[in-house]
Order: C-alpha cells, then sequence, then structure tokens
C-alpha cells in the first residue's frame, strides 16, 4: 500500500507553498483536495492545469483529486450540472497523470431524510458517469459521509456493489468509522472486501465524546494517536482483503495558518505510516 497526503492539511498555505511543504516532508503522492476560494467546480480548467502543474514542478505525482458535487441531488438541474462538473474534471485528473478520482455520497441536505430520492438521484449521476470514467481509463471512489443520505459503510457497500460498475469503487474513511456503524472498523474493511478501490486515514474520537449539537454527526481527521482508532487492526484487515492501493492522509483538522505545524504533522505521519504501518512512500 502506498501512502498519499491530502491537500486539505495545507489549507492555510498558498499552493506553491502547499507542495513545496509536502514534497519538503517526504512525500511523492498527493490527494488534491478543493478549498474554500478555490472550489473545483468553480474554477476554469486553465486554472486547474496551473495549479496541477505546481504539484508536478515540487516533484510530486498527483493520486488523484476529490471535487465536491452534489451528485446526489434530487434537483435535476442541480445533479445535472454536477455531471458536467465531473466529466470535466475526471478529464483535467487525466491529463495531469491521475488514474483516480474520488468524491463523497454526496446529496443536497434538505433531502438528505429523502434517502430514495437520493438514491435514484445518485444511480442516475453514476450511470452517466461510467461510460466517461471507462473512455478515460479512470476510476471512482466514493464513500458515504456522516450526516448524508448514506452514512453506514455496509449500506454505502451494498450499493456501490449494486451498482455493479466496474469503474466505481469504495473509498473506506478511517475517520469516518465510529459514524459508520457498529462495527470495528477492521470489520467494516472486511465486508467491503474488494470493493474498496481507496482509503483515508486519520484519527477521532467517537461522535459522543465530541461536544457538538446531537443533530451533528461529529468526527475529526487527526493525527494518528490523537484519537481512538486502532489503525494496526485496520491495516491487516486491509492486507487480509489483498487491498493495495492508496492510504491518503487526510488530517485536515491540524491546518494552520503557521506553516511549520501541518509540516510537523505530515513528517509525523510518514513516519509512523512507513515505520509503524509499513506503507511505501515513493
Amino acid at each position: 500500500m502506498k501512502l498519499a497526503i491530502d491537500s486539505g492539511l495545507f489549507a492555510c498555505q498558498s499552493w506553491e507553498e502547499s507542495f513545496d511543504q509536502i514534497a519538503e516532508a517526504g512525500y511523492t503522492f498527493v490527494e488534491w483536495s478543493q478549498r474554500i476560494g478555490f472550489f473545483f467546480q468553480e474554477v476554469s480548467e486553465k486554472e486547474l492545469l496551473r495549479v496541477g502543474k505546481l504539484l508536478e514542478r515540487a516533484g510530486l505525482k498527483l493520486a488523484g483529486m476529490i471535487p465536491m458535487c452534489p451528485l446526489a441531488s434530487p434537483i435535476q438541474e442541480e445533479r445535472e450540472k454536477a455531471v458536467e462538473d465531473w466529466k470535466r474534471l475526471i478529464a483535467v485528473t487525466a491529463s495531469l497523470g491521475a488514474r483516480q478520482i474520488f468524491g463523497e455520497m454526496t446529496g443536497n441536505p434538505h433531502f438528505k431524510e429523502d434517502r430514495a430520492l437520493c438514491s435514484n438521484a445518485f444511480r442516475r449521476s453514476l450511470a452517466a458517469l461510467a461510460p466517461v470514467l471507462a473512455d478515460a481509463r479512470m476510476r471512482a471512489s466514493f464513500e458515504p459521509h456522516p450526516g448524508d443520505f448514506i452514512e453506514g459503510n455496509h449500506a454505502a457497500v451494498d450499493f456501490l456493489r449494486d451498482l455493479g460498475h466496474a469503474e466505481i469503487g469504495y473509498l473506506f474513511c478511517m475517520p469516518h468509522a465510529f459514524v459508520m456503524g457498529e462495527q470495528s472498523a477492521a470489520d467494516m474493511v472486511r465486508y467491503a472486501g474488494n470493493t474498496i478501490t481507496h482509503v483515508h486515514i486519520a484519527d477521532t474520537h467517537p461522535a459522543s465524546r465530541i461536544i457538538a449539537p446531537p443533530e451533528v454527526r461529529a468526527h475529526e481527521h487527526m493525527l494518528p494517536g490523537w484519537g481512538e482508532l486502532d489503525f494496526p487492526s485496520i491495516l491487516e484487515a486491509l492486507h487480509a482483503v489483498a487491498y493495495d492501493g492508496f492510504v491518503s492522509a487526510v488530517l485536515f483538522s491540524h491546518a494552520d495558518s503557521d506553516p511549520a505545524v501541518p509540516l510537523q504533522v505530515a513528517q509525523a505521519m510518514k513516519q509512523y505510516a512507513v515505520e509503524t504501518l509499513g506503507l511505501t512512500a515513493q
């Protein structure tokens, strides 16, 4: 399994500073996530490619992009725009040398309780995107997100298996584990099996230990050791299901205007991932 890092940890730095720091921390692969003021669907292709070239100039490689678009929105115009945005971003991702794109099972928050509407909308969106992904020789991985129309690990895996699109798989997000079900994170991995095509790593506490309104499906994205996840058992389960893709560190809880902070976090993450979990960083 190969280690990557999500750019969200460096959200307080410019793109150029972000990529330079990621390279300084010893990474090769970057999961490129959007940030306030730079939502992928609102940025021109020319600007996306310009920033993507900054990544390459820093000596890094793109593991994939993670746009946030309401592909499961029951509002037809909103959903259709999300599909068109994804088609454009698939092409941009491919042109930057990556073969994966990632996303959430995102609907319109006003409709999240109407799971049937969101589910049907998401099916239509993925049916439209599957041939585009196939033509580009790309793969998409989707994660359920706390507070949206699908939250559970098993429900998300069953949904994606039922679709049967070879180009679309499951993104297992470790810091969502306490929200996604009653099972252990390792059991979730074993259930998902070969449906898993991408993995996020970060630590969190159970929602019951996080101060937030009861309706908030709270979780965190922290450095391993700051929360309560059992990472060795999760990695053991990933090995057991023969997963050999990226494990991307998504640590934006540590984003800070002081550039020394995210750099130190990234370095600590790499050391733990390589020395304790046995991931490769090249």
